[in-house]
């Protein structure tokens, strides 16, 4: 709390924090051993099916180690604040249940596929614009950014498909890439611009495997305004 050592009017409170964390997830339940569930009878015979998923019994858990600096300001008589917050996180053995071939009788497999990074800020900023004897109107506004990449996957793979849509699109976790990497089919380009054929159509790419994005949003944010009048508070 460097505001005790300032000592400044203007300054109501002043903190740095850092943090370090190691948290442990387990596998979702029934995800170790395959089992059997039961359906209708045939000609009175009871019967069994095996689940579409794929069990794993060597599973491990999932570890995410993580760092966090941060400082909180409250400033002017708390009319305004500022929390910024940098954070690297890193999440290894991430239990996820992959798309596999339908030769196998199953669709998906659950593996521990690798190392997940995360990385970016947040901050956030409160304002306090009117404060009268029976009214006040606060201000809170909130902005992150995060950066995502899959840092490695098991051994000997460099994607892992996630799933798999119309049109030959893919989602995918991608080692170098952000977790959720859209792939498919491009435009061919030449000097930047898109080829036209002869029969005035854009030339397609022959491989599937372009990468055309990814899921995740640039950036979030948000606004939130409360009034407040004696006893009465309006968000």
């Amino acid at each position: 709390l460097f505001s005790e050592l300032l000592q400044q009017n203007w300054l109501q409170l002043g903190k740095l924090r850092l943090y370090y964390a190691e948290v442990g997830n387990d596998a979702p339940w029934a995800s170790i051993s395959d089992n059997y569930t039961p359906i209708g009878p045939l000609n009175g015979i009871p019967m069994v099916t095996v689940g579409a998923r794929k069990n794993n019994s060597d599973l491990k858990p999932e570890r995410t180690k993580s760092i966090e600096a941060g400082l909180e300001l409250s400033m002017f008589q708390s009319r305004v604040g500022l929390d910024l917050a940098f954070y690297k996180s890193n999440t290894i053995n991430q239990i996820l249940p992959v798309s596999v071939s339908y030769s196998t009788g199953y669709s998906s497999k659950f593996v521990n596929a690798g190392e997940i990074q995360n990385k970016g800020i947040e901050a956030r900023l409160m304002l306090t614009p009117v404060k009268a004897s029976d009214f006040q109107w606060d201000i809170t506004l909130n902005w992150a950014k995060n950066i995502n990449e899959v840092v490695e996957l098991k051994e000997g793979i460099t994607n892992l498909q996630l799933g798999s849509l119309q049109g030959g699109i893919t989602i995918n976790a991608r080692v170098g890439e952000p977790y959720g990497t859209i792939q498919g089919t491009d435009y061919v380009y030449l000097n930047g611009q898109r080829v036209i054929q002869s029969t005035g159509y854009y030339q397609i790419s022959t491989t599937s495997d372009n990468i055309l994005g990814n899921i995740n949003p640039d950036w979030t944010g948000g606004v939130f305004n409360s009034f407040t009048y004696k006893n009465l508070n309006l968000s």
